[in-house]
């Protein structure tokens, strides 16, 4: 009885390992099935939200992201859109300046002035619902991200 106990014993544990093996070389597709299936998404948090525009200029693009204000039980009083600024060719120009209408009212709501060699940038406001820039640009590979500090007036 005991010899049949520790055959099955080291059976179970041999064949246990190519299972392991299996279910972690396997894991990101089983994730990707998992987020598919259920439709699970990133926290905007997170992601910097669902992109709302993008604007073409000459060698780079302006992304505007959708406002977050997301709580864990309802809304935040403050909130943040975010830019991206992404080379489509080579790399960002050594100064951008861009008014950005994050809530597609016809007026800008703030103007940035970006020099990408040195992440230093100038913030004005022209809505009272803006509350100012992040404390620093992030770089990213081909771009800069920059989220923008909001009031919530709903």
């Amino acid at each position: 009885m005991k010899t049949t106990r520790m055959i099955f014993a080291y059976s179970w544990a041999v064949l246990g390992v190519p299972l392991i093996l299996t279910t972690f070389m396997g894991m990101p597709t089983w994730a990707r099935l998992l987020v598919d299936t259920t439709g699970l998404k990133v926290a905007p948090k997170f992601s910097g939200g669902e992109i709302v525009r993008t604007i073409e200029h000459d060698g780079y693009s302006t992304i505007i992201h959708e406002p977050s204000f997301d709580g864990l039980l309802r809304p935040c009083k403050q909130g943040f859109v975010q830019i991206d600024w992404k080379a489509t060719s080579g790399s960002l120009p050594e100064t951008i300046v861009e008014s950005v209408d994050y809530n597609q009212d016809g007026s800008p709501d703030f103007s940035i002035k970006i020099r990408t060699q040195t992440n230093q940038f100038e913030f004005t406001t022209h809505n009272p619902a803006v509350l100012g820039a992040g404390e620093k640009i992030i770089p990213i590979p081909n771009g800069k991200i920059l989220r923008v500090h909001l009031l919530n007036k709903r």
